[in-house]
């Protein structure tokens, strides 16, 4: 069985004690992800809160009990997962700082806090840290980013597009998160691609394989109009073949179809067993091209 080292568990006693030796490996764990001194120590103090709101909160004084740390590596962060099977409580995200400073100690530190009320299967926290990379936004002038916005010809109107298809570069990370921008606007699920330094890092752990197609720019070098992806699963057998994108401007030229074409040998190449897409209802292009590759 294909094992996600990714993610890491601690099974820790309700005892204080403990605590310091759970922000120690939250703290290693940090930094494998590339978070900053400043991010490490930020997460700490949101996950101390926690973890001290579990042993006084949770259980009794007389209580010798367990409760659950979970770490996940995220493309550019940390998701901390705390589970624990203890007394019942009225959560209220918006309580004011003086009614809940332990609260606000943790939502004041990390990116993203989530509590989930299990019923009989205990109480779970959420809790995400990422790194300070930039974002598309802060990359690009206004008018590079709004470049794109022509609508695709009409068939007839058309010229020959010349374009290269290769594994994309680190290099061209910035120009695929544009790519993602142009298409979507801000709609696409996925955040991560808005991020080049995460799409950079998913490359190199090989949780996606990205090609691109690039076109000669006027005055030299190239410019990324496509992408498209294999999205590996944890056996590195089967991979979900996606994020597929084209600049508005240069749809209607086959891209995609070329681009799968290369995709699909290099999986070939890479002893992939099989690959699969998933339909959208409101892609209709996802789903004509899922029933023709049947």
């Amino acid at each position: 069985m294909a094992i996600d080292r990714n993610i890491s568990s601690i099974k820790v006693p309700n005892d204080p004690a403990y605590i310091d030796g759970v922000l120690r490996y939250s703290e290693f764990i940090a930094r494998r992800a590339g978070l900053t001194d400043t991010e490490c120590s930020e997460l700490c103090v949101a996950l101390g809160e926690a973890c001290m709101n579990v042993v006084l909160h949770a259980f009794g004084p007389e209580d010798e009990e367990t409760y659950t740390v979970q770490f996940e590596n995220l493309i550019g962060g940390v998701k901390v997962v705390i589970e624990e099977m203890g007394l019942p409580f009225t959560f209220n995200k918006e309580s004011s700082e003086a009614e809940a400073p332990g609260l606000h100690a943790i939502k004041n530190n990390v990116d993203r806090m989530v509590f989930i009320n299990r019923g009989k299967q205990g109480k779970k926290l959420i809790l995400c840290k990422y790194t300070s990379g930039q974002h598309v936004s802060e990359l690009f002038t206004d008018i590079e980013m709004k470049s794109y916005e022509s609508c695709a010809l009409e068939p007839e109107e058309r010229e020959k597009l010349e374009y290269d298809i290769h594994l994309m570069t680190p290099e061209e990370a910035g120009e695929v998160s544009r790519c993602i921008y142009m298409a979507y606007r801000y709609s696409y699920l996925k955040e991560d691609l808005y991020f080049p330094e995460r799409i950079v890092r998913m490359n190199a752990s090989a949780q996606m394989i990205s090609a691109v197609a690039t076109i000669e720019r006027e005055g030299g070098g190239t410019e990324v109009i496509a992408h498209f992806a294999l999205l590996p699963a944890l056996n590195r057998v089967v991979a979900e073949i996606g994020v597929a994108v084209t600049v508005p401007k240069y749809r209607g030229h086959g891209i995609m179809k070329a681009m799968l074409a290369f995709l699909i040998e290099h999986a070939r190449v890479h002893s992939f067993k099989a690959l699969y897409g998933n339909a959208y209802s409101m892609h209709r292009l996802s789903q004509k091209t899922n029933l023709k590759l049947g």
